[in-house]
């Protein structure tokens, strides 16, 4: 199956623009730092990464990693067992059928794991009030290391599900 996209890449280095392209594969992280929105669509299992804009990231079924950075994001993955960083802004990530990770990071996000057995998780407790939309009691797990770390002993309470924590 052969397919067609265009692509536009600026680098220090060379220009191309417009070019259409047979099915391209990068070895690095695919990087976006434009002031723009912008659509990144990964058809390969490599991190990508938005910019400044509010910026929709696809993922293919083996992304492995995407991060928003900056704005009011959208992120979805289709499969495989991916992480998803929102960083700042309004982010709305959508994990795919695999066991995801979803860091909203700062901002008021919202979080949907899809199939699979998700974490959420969270690095500070000023990182926003997110929501998620389709926590599975049992199988997703809520992560909060940094904010739980004074109150229990870590190491044992870090991704036990929710129902056996105690508060």
């Amino acid at each position: 199956m052969s397919m067609e996209m265009e692509l536009q890449m600026r680098f220090p280095f060379s220009h191309l623009t417009r070019q259409k392209l047979s099915m391209v594969k990068l070895p690095l992280p695919l990087r976006r730092s434009s002031p723009c929105n912008d659509l990144v669509v990964s058809q390969e299992d490599f991190p990508f990464e938005g910019g400044f804009g509010n910026d929709t990231l696809i993922g293919s079924r083996n992304a492995e990693q995407a991060r928003g950075r900056r704005g009011n994001d959208f992120i979805k993955t289709k499969g495989g067992n991916d992480s998803l960083y929102g960083d700042q802004g309004k982010d709305r990530l959508l994990g795919g059928t695999g066991d995801d990770r979803l860091v909203g990071g700062s901002g008021k996000d919202t979080l949907t794991g899809g199939q699979g057995a998700d974490q959420f998780y969270w690095r500070s407790p000023h990182e926003g009030v997110d929501t998620i939309t389709d926590f599975q009691t049992g199988t997703d797990t809520l992560d909060f290391p940094s904010i739980l770390a004074p109150l229990v002993d870590y190491p044992k309470a870090r991704k036990v599900p929710l129902e056996k924590r105690v508060f």
